[in-house]
């Protein structure tokens, strides 16, 4: 392999240009070398080569000997340096590794991507929750949701509060979802300040569809056993794909009861 290639592939382990130099320098000379000769058969300047040599040293690859009036260095094994490379970049990969893991408890918690994009698949329940929540505290005109059993047993009393304030805070707020006997009191209690319909039609096929108008989530089923489970979905902020989903839910809301309907249903 060309000298030239040996000093790009170290670049790449690692070594800046001037330690592959006058490491690679050390390595065909074989004998000891001082300073001023380093630089001279490395073509690295004097001005550079301690500060260069003095790393190299930190790091185990060259080897300083007390000489006379001066130093002088020499080049460890190949063998060495290599296998101190390996475990460098051993460690490298499992820091990434770690990284990665913290990285993705990060995003879980973070509803928002990356801006540029149009849509998004988002997987997890977490993930869905915190879009959910993030859309509905975003809303300040209009929040649209048909809601998923599943949604409802994992954030019932948070997202009912939440619902709540939104719809004093001014926002125009419309829910579908199953009305079951242990959430009727807190419907009875939602349905005073915002449009309630009950989801009469046995499972959601769609599962849960969470907008504001100008962005949305739609879950679909993910888990089959022992109950549905909505834990994928398509989430866009791009308008236009909102609003075509919200055109079909509209269209599913229209079957549903209102909730002073399904009252007076279920006294008769």
């Amino acid at each position: 392999m060309p000298l030239q290639e040996l000093i790009e592939t170290l670049e790449r382990l690692g070594f800046t240009k001037n330690e592959a130099k006058v490491y690679l320098t050390l390595v065909m000379t074989r004998n000891p070398l001082n300073a001023s000769e380093i630089s001279r058969r490395s073509g690295v300047p004097r001005a550079n080569v301690y500060e260069t040599l003095n790393k190299l040293v930190g790091r185990g690859f060259v080897l300083r000997e007390a000489a006379g009036r001066g130093a002088r260095y020499v080049a460890a094994s190949p063998d060495q340096i290599f296998e101190a490379l390996r475990e460098e970049h051993k460690r490298y990969i499992e820091l990434v590794e770690e990284a990665r893991k913290t990285f993705d408890q990060l995003m879980s918690k973070v509803a928002r991507p990356f801006p540029g994009e149009a849509a998004w698949l988002v997987s997890g329940e977490n993930r869905i929750d915190n879009i959910l929540k993030d859309i509905l505290n975003a809303s300040t005109e209009r929040f649209t949701a048909l809601i998923t059993p599943d949604v409802i047993t994992r954030n019932g009393n948070t997202l009912f509060s939440m619902l709540k304030k939104k719809a004093e805070d001014g926002v125009e707020v419309l829910i579908s979802l199953k009305i079951t006997s242990d959430i009727l009191d807190k419907i009875k209690e939602l349905a005073k300040s915002i449009s309630v319909f009950h989801w009469q039609l046995g499972e959601i096929p769609m599962g849960c569809y969470v907008s504001d108008g100008t962005r949305c989530l739609m879950t679909l089923v993910g888990k089959w056993a022992p109950i549905l489970t909505y834990d994928i979905g398509i989430w866009t902020e791009n308008p236009v794909y909102a609003k075509s989903f919200e055109y079909l839910t509209e269209k599913l809301l229209t079957l549903n009861v209102p909730f002073k309907k399904y009252l007076e249903e279920e006294k008769g």
